[in-house]
């Protein structure tokens, strides 16, 4: 038999070992990051292929152990501490470094109960746990015996199989696992007899030979297409892949996860914890491990906030003159720039705004000098604003019963002299549940017995912001439906078709506020954004219709008050910075504070009329020719 080849055959061979040849698992490591002094950051991937079909995602920190402003915080007994029953109180990580002013932090030590809703609840912390030299959580003979140490003169020591337990005098802080990933530089894991098996996510620590670095570090899991979760065998390969040369694995699956301070009081996750996912918090566990450390001293420094309802001014210096520009949002993925300033200055002052109150902003801080761009991270919280009333409920309505339909009775222009006027709690109403009720309202006429099913009611109020306030809250009394439109525009539907659906004097009302349909309690609703733009200062026309829910419904009632959170934009005195070139001969003359400032200069500091503008002052900046004599600058606001 004469044998044939076929060359697709063989070139599809080719192509198969080749692929397979290529598709080997891929590991890749980023180098080491500083966070703060004495505080690292990198983080590890795998990527599947050939038989390895796990993804992994890593994210690791490093604690210079010899850095003299670096100590470590394991979580403190709770007041009422009772040994075996309430030792710890349950918090998530990122609860635990807020309440805490640590900088970094993970979970540790395993403890029961293993879920509670509660932040706080009474936590019993499992093997040795010491914080800040006290006994937390005693040492277990049967489990949970690998222990790391840390001295009060942050001395690092690992004891793999801590029972009977090593001498703690002197150690300041020890958290504890189920079982060692390392000892000696080589890994002890088996996956064949983990206690915990499989993929899951994972928490671990180690330390390196010389005792100088401590490595905490987390892997996540059960996220398939982002990180399957680690074995212990890969768990103790990642910790020796950093350094470590003993390691433990301590408490993982959903509670595996690693913040870190963003600034002051706010904190950043560095992984994404199974259990956020899940249930959209952190969990709540009750041994966590926590590092102080001080702030990386850089080119950007004394970073300023204040803060008030709707915007910030944040003021910094640069060691060199540079650019200023920050990146902003309401994330840590910010999404808005303010405007490029390019003036070259070492004393940086901008304002962003557009914001509501009570929000936490996530900000960059942006300098670029001689080509090199720096940057520096940070956040404030805006105020939460104090509610302005600008009318209550004894506020006076022009109203009427007579159908408006096809009239512009909502317009500001519309003359409603004719209409009759009341006070407060507008109504036909018998039940004495609905009080104070100030002003009947007729029947309409010819009279049917009942209420028309719409009555119509307009008033006007001043707008006493400077600027566009935050929000417009109105809180009503109706029975039943409403539509309420500021200066001639419909703001907002209560129990009313919705739109596009057209709204007659016939439309009845798609349900009531209040249980039994009385008018006993209020129905609330809060203006913010687009909304507002048609809000004008000074005078402001409301006009609202009420609907009934039944064409024979026996009662119709109406009241409102509006209060309002006023908006704001934080200033600061301006500042002039002059500087001199002396290869042109000229002066430049800068300032930071908001525009509409003028220039003026003087040969002496005398009267107001020795002033005189600058040519081209009002913009910053400003050159001059340098002239013989002395001259004063300053800026004038118009």
């Amino acid at each position: 038999m004469s044998r044939i080849w076929n060359p697709a055959y063989l070139v599809l061979t080719a192509c198969l070992l080749f692929s397979h040849e290529q598709a080997k698992a891929t590991v890749t490591v980023t180098p080491w990051s500083p966070l703060f002094r004495g505080v690292e950051h990198a983080t590890g991937s795998k990527v599947p292929g050939g038989g390895d079909n796990i993804r992994q995602f890593v994210s690791i920190l490093r604690i210079d152990l010899r850095d003299p402003d670096i100590r470590l915080l394991s979580t403190p007994r709770l007041p009422n501490y009772v040994q075996g029953s309430q030792e710890t109180g349950a918090a998530g990580v990122s609860d635990f470094l807020e309440a805490n002013h640590v900088q970094v932090a993970i979970n540790a030590n395993f403890y029961n109960p293993n879920e509670v809703d509660d932040l706080g609840h009474a936590m019993n912390v499992r093997g040795l746990h010491i914080s800040e030299g006290k006994l937390v959580g005693p040492p277990d003979p049967s489990q949970y015996r690998t222990s790391i140490y840390i001295s009060t003169n942050n001395e690092v020591s690992f004891h793999p199989t801590n029972w009977p337990v090593a001498n703690t005098n002197g150690i300041f802080t020890a958290v504890t696992g189920d079982y060692p990933l390392i000892m000696n530089g080589l890994s002890v894991a088996k996956n064949s007899s983990s206690p915990v098996p499989g993929a899951n996510p994972r928490t671990a620590i180690g330390a390196t030979e010389d005792g100088r670095y401590l490595l905490m570090m987390t892997i996540d899991g059960r996220q398939p297409g982002w990180s399957d979760g680690s074995e212990d065998e890969d768990t103790a390969a990642w910790l020796i892949r950093f350094g470590a040369h003993n390691g433990l694995n301590l408490d993982g699956g959903g509670s595996t996860t690693m913040s870190m301070e963003y600034c002051p009081g706010h904190a950043m996750r560095l992984n994404r914890p199974s259990y956020l996912l899940a249930r959209g918090r952190e969990r709540y566990v009750g041994s966590h491990l926590g590092v102080f450390a001080k702030p990386l001293s850089g080119f950007i420094s004394n970073v300023v906030t204040e803060a008030g309802l709707s915007a910030a001014l944040v003021q910094w210096k640069t060691l060199a003159p540079a650019t200023s520009q920050i990146q902003y949002g309401v994330t840590t993925n910010y999404g808005s720039f303010t405007t490029l300033d390019t003036s070259l200055t070492t004393d940086h002052e901008v304002t962003i705004e557009g914001f509501k109150p009570g929000q936490t902003i996530y900000f960059n801080i942006l300098s670029k000098a001689a080509g090199i761009t720096y940057s520096n991270h940070w956040c404030f919280t805006l105020g939460s604003g104090e509610p302005v009333s600008l009318f209550g409920i004894d506020k006076k309505w022009k109203y009427q019963v007579a159908s408006q339909d096809g009239q512009p009775w909502t317009k500001t222009n519309f003359n409603d002299t004719k209409w009759p006027e009341g006070a407060g709690l507008l109504y036909i109403e018998d039940s004495p549940a609905v009080d104070p009720k100030t002003t009947l309202l007729p029947f309409p006429t010819p009279a049917t017995g009942f209420p028309a099913v719409t009555y119509y009611f307009r008033s006007t109020f001043t707008n006493p912001f400077p600027v566009q306030p935050i929000s417009l809250t109105f809180t009503n009394f109706l029975d039943d439906g409403a539509v309420f439109y500021l200066n001639g525009i419909e703001i907002q539907r209560i129990y009313m078709p919705t739109e596009p659906t057209p709204i007659l004097s016939t439309t009845l009302a798609t349900g009531f506020t209040c249980v039994g349909g009385d008018a006993t309690c209020p129905a609330i609703f809060t203006l913010t954004g687009d909304p507002l733009t048609n809000l004008v200062s000074g005078v402001n026309l409301l006009a609202v219709e009420v609907h009934n829910y039944n064409a024979r419904s026996p009662d119709i009632v109406f009241g409102s008050a509006l209060s309002g959170v006023p908006g704001d934009v934080p200033t600061k005195p301006p500042k002039l910075n002059i500087t001199f070139n002396s290869d042109t001969r000229k002066i430049r003359i800068a300032w930071t504070g908001g525009s509409g400032f003028a220039l003026q200069q003087s040969v002496t500091l005398g009267a107001d009329t020795s002033w005189g503008a600058v040519p081209s002052g009002g913009t910053s900046p400003v050159l001059l020719s340098l002239e013989a004599g002395t001259r004063y600058f300053r800026l004038r606001s118009p």
